[in-house]
């Protein structure tokens, strides 16, 4: 409002009523228009310190970076992080705006944004989500993406696909680029599916997790020039045909989980320049595997899940002087297990008739749930050979729940406590109404699919409860759940 405008206001003040002169501030304080955003001092700042560490140049967690321009309103796997002009409608408002307690609220750590800060950024959206002029940090300015041109999958290759029970989409509208998966069908999918994808240079994604495929299949992945991800994990194979990928030198990403994968096998992917995640949880490779595997790839994230110490026993030298024999290592802690897999106790519920959190606490009162013993589920022979229950609830997420209590001497002692899961499909765990572990890929299930760390101070003595969301795709042929909660031993 301008002095004029005020000093009218003012004169006029002194003639209105109270009622009418209420009205006038409101219409003059509404016509006038709002503060414009100033992005260097009032938005970069608040997604350098909060958004940037998630979804920057350096990682991008669920597709999604916000360092620059481009890359905001491109957005991530969920879609679009900002609509211009409408604030409402943007997913990253919708996510810095949720609960505290809300296990999608963004950022997911430091706390909640201050309600300052996040009127700044609706503001911001508000006015255009303009970005101001060499506002991005130094260095994280967006490289444009390297265009891969490639002629289109063959009809008879996308037939071949289809006709297997698998499925290729594209992964944007601009590229001829495709993803490829049997996961559906992983069952029913062995080395003759695979080979109807020799030579397809369009293939950049690839599913084949706990399918049939062996070693000497791999050889069909020769000829896939473009392949950036490749999930083998929960198959057969023992790393011998690994070397048929020697050649696919796009290859950033792989998955062996679960495999018999040994030193031997791993030793072939030494030639891949381009890799940068390789997941070995819960194969035979050893310490001395990964280390040499990360002096020829120094730049690889090797993960191995949890990986019990091995205590190694030296004899001593015979030139040795002598001297007094070590003490013997002692041998490993042995786990105190809390809850143990395939028991009685659980209480399950179908998930579409149980609204809000509040199953998530131990004073929901599960009365009127069905009871049973672990594993739980239909359409897999482990349910019926550990005499476990067989369910109904087909084609549907399913909630379960127990009730549990720990020996004080191991709360004093402030254990950690490891949890291993067995599902299929995808699991959600918490445990006392935080969670513990989620889960995005579906898979089949598996002792165990999933091995977490739990820190100490969550579990008590008495009154815990473990609540599990098991997610079950419509028309799944079967649904498996099974659990075990631990102490974590050095």
């Amino acid at each position: 409002m301008t002095p004029f405008q005020k000093s009218r206001l003012v004169k006029m003040s002194t003639r209105l009523s109270p009622a009418v002169l209420f009205a006038l501030v409101i219409f003059t304080a509404r016509s006038l228009p709002a503060q414009q955003v100033d992005f260097s001092k009032e938005v970069l700042p608040i997604l350098k310190s909060n958004c940037f560490k998630c979804h920057g140049e350096k990682k991008a967690k669920a597709k999604l970076r916000l360092h620059t321009h481009a890359d905001a309103l491109k957005g991530g796997k969920n879609g679009g992080a900002i609509a211009p002009g409408k604030s409402a409608e943007s997913l990253l408002i919708k996510r810095i705006s949720l609960g505290k307690d809300d296990d999608d609220i963004m950022p997911p750590e430091g706390g909640p944004l201050e309600p300052s800060q996040i009127e700044a950024l609706k503001r911001w959206i508000d006015q255009g989500a303009k970005w101001a002029e060499g506002a991005a940090p130094a260095g994280t300015e967006a490289k444009p993406a390297k265009k891969v041109n490639v002629a289109e999958l063959p009809a008879a290759v996308t037939d071949a696909i289809t006709k297997a029970g698998g499925r290729a989409m594209r992964l944007a509208q601009d590229t001829n680029l495709v993803t490829v998966s049997f996961r559906a069908v992983a069952g029913k999918t062995g080395d003759e599916q695979l080979a109807s994808l020799k030579g397809a240079a369009a293939v950049a994604e690839l599913n084949l997790a706990g399918s049939k495929i062996t070693d000497a299949g791999l050889a069909s992945l020769s000829g896939l020039v473009n392949l950036g991800r490749l999930h083998l994990e929960l198959t057969g194979i023992d790393g011998s045909g690994l070397t048929h990928l020697g050649k696919l030198q796009n290859l950033h990403y792989l998955n062996l989980y679960g495999t018999k994968v040994t030193d031997d096998g791993i030793k072939s992917l030494a030639s891949l320049k381009g890799l940068k995640k390789l997941y070995l949880w819960q194969t035979e490779v050893t310490d001395a595997g990964v280390e040499e595997l990360e002096k020829a790839l120094p730049g690889v994230d090797v993960n191995r899940g949890l990986v019990a110490a091995q205590v190694v026993a030296v004899e001593p030298s015979a030139a040795s002087p002598a001297k007094k024999p070590a003490p013997k290592p002692k041998p490993p802690e042995k786990a105190v297990v809390v809850i143990a897999q395939s028991t009685d106790g659980w209480s399950f519920a179908p998930a579409s008739e149980i609204k809000g959190e509040d199953w998530l606490k131990a004073a929901f009162d599960d009365g009127k749930w069905a009871k049973g013993k672990a594993p739980l589920g239909y359409g897999e022979a482990d349910v019926a050979k550990k005499k476990g229950k067989t369910l109904e609830l087909r084609g549907q997420a399913i909630l379960f729940r127990r009730k549990f209590s720990v020996e004080k001497k191991l709360i004093d002692a402030k254990k950690k406590f490891k949890l291993l899961v067995a599902s299929d499909d995808s699991a959600v765990v918490w445990i006392n109404g935080k969670q513990v572990d989620k889960e995005e890929a579906n898979h089949e299930a598996k002792y165990w699919n999933r091995t977490v760390e739990i820190a100490a101070g969550l579990i008590k003595k008495d009154g815990n409860i473990v609540s599990v969301l098991i997610n079950n795709a419509e028309g799944s042929s079967d649904v498996y759940f099974d659990l075990q909660l631990e102490t974590a031993t050095p």
